[in-house]
């Protein structure tokens, strides 16, 4: 697994807030970790998500990365997986992440391979996936911004061959834009990532209704639907069933 940074200068370039208390739990957190204490590490990561503070992308993926580290090296290969997938969703670019990510399914029981979008769908929206979520609305709104920008300044230049290229750039910009932050709103991928070392998947919303077959921790199956505390989840082959929402982690990409 690559190599863990904790020097303290990540705190000033990963998008972490200001706050002193977060930055110190933040330090403590990556120097109990170097220490070898990884459930401290955990414990502090974690409090640090569960405040009420606002983070960055960049911030945010940082924790969830460097959770699913401290996960991975307590031996809870599911909660790393779903933390590394949480990270993902913010800052699909990491290959650090990548390479950390490919390691942890790698041990893995389950012989199911994460489902991928099409190489050549990939390659022609590009920027649907290369950018987090938070990256893309950020994106769609200061392009918004230079769009009505340019627009007010055409009251002022007439007739510029280069004003009217920008404007049609980047109305196209936020178009485009505008569609990718759309479908993760309305349609968004959402992957349930299995926690304890085996669950059962019910052919209903009842531990009383069939046992369709068993998942085992770290696996990751797409969720298609939920409802109360039962996750519907899809794998491959049409196979479908409900687990309990306790049982897994979603995580939408």
């Amino acid at each position: 697994m690559r190599a863990f940074v904790v020097a303290a200068c990540l705190v000033a370039f990963s998008g972490l807030p200001a706050a002193a208390s977060t930055q110190e739990l933040f330090v403590e957190g990556n120097l109990a970790y170097s220490k070898g204490h990884h459930q401290e590490a955990i414990e502090k990561y974690t409090t640090i998500l569960n405040s009420e503070e606002s983070f960055s992308s960049q911030g945010l993926a940082q924790l969830h990365y460097n959770l699913g580290n401290a996960y991975l090296r307590e031996g809870k290969l599911g909660a790393s997986i779903g933390s590394y997938l949480s990270s993902y969703a913010q800052d699909p670019g990491n290959e650090d992440l990548l390479a950390n990510l490919e390691f942890a399914r790698s041990n893995t029981k389950d012989a199911l391979t994460p489902q991928e979008t099409n190489p050549i769908l990939r390659t022609l929206f590009f920027w649907h996936f290369s950018l987090g979520r938070k990256e893309a609305i950020s994106l769609l709104l200061w392009g918004n911004a230079l769009f009505w920008l340019l627009m007010g300044l055409q009251l002022f230049v007439q007739d510029n061959a280069l004003l009217k290229w920008c404007q049609r750039f980047t109305l196209c910009s936020v178009l485009l834009l505008g569609t990718s932050v759309g479908l993760r709103w309305i349609s968004p991928t959402r992957v349930a990532v299995v926690q304890e070392s085996e669950i059962s998947v019910y052919s209903g919303q009842d531990t009383a209704s069939v046992v369709r077959f068993k998942l085992h921790e770290g696996s990751e199956v797409r969720a298609v639907q939920i409802e109360g505390n039962w996750v519907k989840v899809d794998l491959p082959e049409q196979k479908q069933g409900w687990v309990k929402a306790e049982d897994v982690r979603v995580v939408s990409l």
